[in-house]
C-alpha cells in the first residue's frame, strides 16, 4: 500500500503559483528637494503634484509633502503625492517614480495600485492563449488562463495525450508519448494512421495506454485490410478491399463490395457477396 500510494504522489504534478514580488507601501524623495511634515489647514491646502500620473485604486492612503530645490519659481511652494497603502480588491501594489515638473529638481517615487492580471499569482498568469509550461521537459504540458474563471487550464502539448490517470484537481495533466503509427495533435487522443486501428488498455496506476494495430490482412497472399481514412477506433473500421483476388489453399476468392473484419473475422456487409476469382 506504501508503495502504491507513493507512485501515486509522484505521478501527479501540480502547478506551483507565483507570488508577487513584495512591495512596501510608501513613498520617497530624491534629487534637490526636501520633505516637509504640514499639518492641519496648510496639510489640506497643499496643491497635488499634477505632473506626476495619478495614483489610483487605493483602499487606503496618504500623502508625502515636498517643495522643490534651488533654481526655480516652484522651489518655494509645497506639493504633495498621494500613495497606496492598500488596495482594492483585485489590485495589487505596485512602485512607481517619475522626476516632478512642478517641484524642481525633485524624483517622487510611491505605490499606486494596479489591476490584477489574468490568474494573478498563478503560473498561468496572463497567459491567454496556450503556451508551454515552466516544466515542459517533464510534463509535455501547455497552460492558458481561464479569464471566465480565473484559473489555470492545462493541456498535453502536440506529440503526447492525457491518459487519464488520477491527478489533483486543477493540476497539470498527465502526459504519455504518442504511440507509433499515429498522431497526436494538442489536447487530443491518439489519431491512427489511415489502414491502423486503436486498441487500449487502462489500469489505475498507469491511466490508459493506446496502441494502433495495422489492420489484418487475408488470405496466403496477405491481402492488406484498409481503413477508409485514419482515427479508426475499432477494428470493424478495418475492410478487404472489394474486386482483389484473396488467395487460400481451397482457391481464389474476390469480394465484389468491400467486406469488413469483425472481433472474429470477415463479416459480409449487407448487399455484399463474394465471387470465385478467375
Amino acid at each position: 500500500m506504501r508503495k502504491l500510494l507513493f507512485l501515486f504522489i509522484c505521478g501527479a504534478i501540480f502547478a506551483t503559483p507565483h507570488a508577487y514580488a513584495a512591495v512596501t507601501a510608501g513613498a520617497s524623495i530624491s534629487g534637490s528637494c526636501t520633505q516637509v511634515t504640514p499639518t492641519g489647514t496648510t496639510a489640506q491646502l497643499t496643491p497635488n503634484d499634477t505632473s506626476l500620473t495619478a495614483t489610483a485604486n487605493c483602499a487606503t492612503s496618504d500623502y508625502i509633502y515636498y517643495h522643490g530645490g534651488s533654481g526655480g519659481v516652484s522651489s518655494s511652494m509645497n506639493y504633495r503625492k498621494q500613495y497606496c497603502k492598500t488596495c482594492n480588491s483585485g489590485y495589487h501594489l505596485e512602485e512607481k517614480t517619475q522626476t516632478s515638473t512642478r517641484a524642481t529638481g525633485c524624483t517622487v517615487t510611491w505605490t499606486t495600485c494596479t489591476d490584477n492580471p489574468p490568474c494573478a499569482g498563478l503560473v498561468c498568469q496572463n497567459e491567454l492563449t496556450w503556451t508551454n509550461h515552466d516544466n515542459y521537459s517533464t510534463n509535455h504540458n501547455q497552460m492558458r488562463c481561464n479569464t471566465s474563471t480565473d484559473k489555470c487550464e492545462f493541456r498535453c502539448a502536440s506529440g503526447y495525450y492525457d491518459n487519464g490517470r488520477a491527478t489533483i484537481a486543477g493540476s497539470t495533466r498527465p502526459c504519455s508519448a504518442c504511440p507509433l503509427y499515429a498522431t497526436c495533435a494538442a489536447g487530443d487522443s491518439p489519431r491512427c494512421n489511415k489502414n491502423y486501428y486503436r486498441s487500449q488498455t487502462t489500469s489505475t496506476l498507469n491511466g490508459t495506454t493506446y496502441k494502433c494495430n495495422k489492420c489484418p490482412t487475408l488470405g496466403t497472399n496477405s491481402v492488406a485490410g484498409l481503413t477508409s481514412s485514419s482515427g479508426a477506433t475499432n477494428i470493424n473500421a478495418c475492410y478487404i478491399p472489394a474486386n482483389v483476388t484473396v488467395n487460400e489453399t481451397e482457391g481464389k476468392y474476390l469480394f465484389t463490395s468491400n467486406c469488413n473484419y469483425s472481433g472474429t473475422g470477415i463479416v459480409v456487409t449487407p448487399g455484399g457477396s463474394v465471387s470465385p476469382a478467375n
